[in-house]
């Protein structure tokens, strides 16, 4: 896949290469010149760096011929690009363009030993990283669970404690009801009483009044038998 890549990469970058090898024929004044250049530099950044000897060679090189006055248009000046961009072409030809080898470069300034130790002190701190996330994950779901069982614990005590609120306020009411039956027994008692002694009060009367008539109709009696 990195190879189908770096040759994508190589193709696309010869052919503006070429492209631009052939519109330097169109090129007839300093302007024209100078506009091709500058699009050419701006390509030969991203294929080659600005570090790049070629794209630092290219960058120097001119269309022009210094004179005492001015400097002086020159065409076959042209062939001098024409060659700096073919070796361009050569290089990334064969080295690819500067995105592929410099990776390449960089990696290839250690040893193997260097690159698989870096490897595995990568590995191992991946490794111990993932440890310690992990762990600190589960402490985090641990103490989670732990508040969660101390709410509950609170909203149980809570419930208890109302509980034996209402049992203790059903205490207080139901010894207020045996105080209050207590009382009405008490106030009954002279009630009672005071009606007995009445209904006696009316008994005797009643037989008082019968023993009078009685002896009113005895009186009667003799006289009649005088």
């Amino acid at each position: 896949m990195r190879n189908y890549l770096i040759n994508k990469r190589v193709e696309k970058a010869t052919r503006i290469l070429n492209k631009y090898k052939t519109e330097i024929n169109g090129i007839s004044n300093v302007k024209e010149a100078n506009n091709w250049k500058a699009k050419v530099l701006d390509s030969l950044k991203i294929y080659l760096g600005v570090d790049s000897p070629l794209y630092m060679r290219f960058k120097e090189s001119y269309f022009t011929i210094k004179r005492p006055s001015e400097n002086i248009y020159d065409a076959s000046l042209k062939e001098n690009f024409k060659l700096l961009l073919q070796d361009v072409i050569d290089h990334i030809t064969q080295n690819g363009v500067q995105q592929d080898y410099v990776k390449t470069n960089f990696l290839s300034s250690f040893s193997t030993g260097t690159i698989l130790g870096g490897l595995l002190t990568g590995a191992t701190l991946i490794f111990f990283i993932g440890k310690f996330v992990g762990t600190t994950e589960k402490e985090r779901e641990v103490s989670k669970m732990e508040s969660q069982i101390q709410t509950m614990e609170s909203k149980l005590a809570e419930k208890e404690k109302n509980i034996q609120n209402k049992e203790a306020d059903i205490f207080k009411q139901n010894q207020a009801l045996q105080i209050l039956k207590q009382n009405n027994n008490v106030l009954k008692i002279p009630l009672i009483n005071k009606v007995n002694e009445k209904s006696n009060q009316h008994d005797n009367t009643i037989t008082q009044t019968n023993k009078e008539g009685d002896n009113i109709g005895g009186s009667k009696t003799v006289i009649n038998n005088k």
